[in-house]
């Protein structure tokens, strides 16, 4: 199978699998990099899916420590996707990746119990500035939250 993994804040791959073991025994990848494959639900730290056969992996510079965030998303052309290897970390993700629900939320102020609505109304309105910050994971709250108050 074909690996991707952040390195720097950026997204990189497809690489094999001999080849995701070789950056990580050189170094290029530390133990705590996140890597993705299709079938995936979520990026993950190398060492808690691969089997990993260095004795010492070289010590995690500070740098590295926090430069990808879940929010990196899969590839272009698989599930989940919405970005390619070019986009950087925090890049707006495009609009209509998740439901707003914002319509709905109007729909329920007007035809019906408005102090249930209102609260979807807020959340349906945090979805598109998640996305533009490309907070993915809030983004996804928020619509999960304005789907359950409508």
């Amino acid at each position: 199978m074909e690996w991707y993994y952040g390195k720097d804040g950026l997204q990189a791959g497809p690489v094999s699998d001999t080849d995701i073991q070789a950056l990580v025994q050189d170094g290029t990848l530390n133990p705590d990099s996140l890597i993705w494959r299709e079938g995936m639900s979520d990026w993950q730290p190398a060492n808690q899916v691969l089997n990993l056969t260095t004795t010492n992996p070289p010590p995690v510079p500070a740098s590295q420590k926090n430069s990808v965030s879940n929010t990196v998303q899969p590839p272009a052309g698989t599930e989940a996707s919405g970005r390619t290897a070019a986009h950087s970390i925090g890049d707006p993700i495009p609009s209509g990746t998740v439901p707003t629900y914002l319509w709905q939320s109007i729909c329920c102020i007007i035809f019906c119990c408005w102090p249930f609505a209102i609260p979807a109304l807020v959340s349906a309105c945090k979805v598109n500035p998640a996305l533009e910050r490309g907070d993915l994971a809030e983004a996804q709250k928020a619509s999960s939250e304005a789907k359950k108050w409508c």
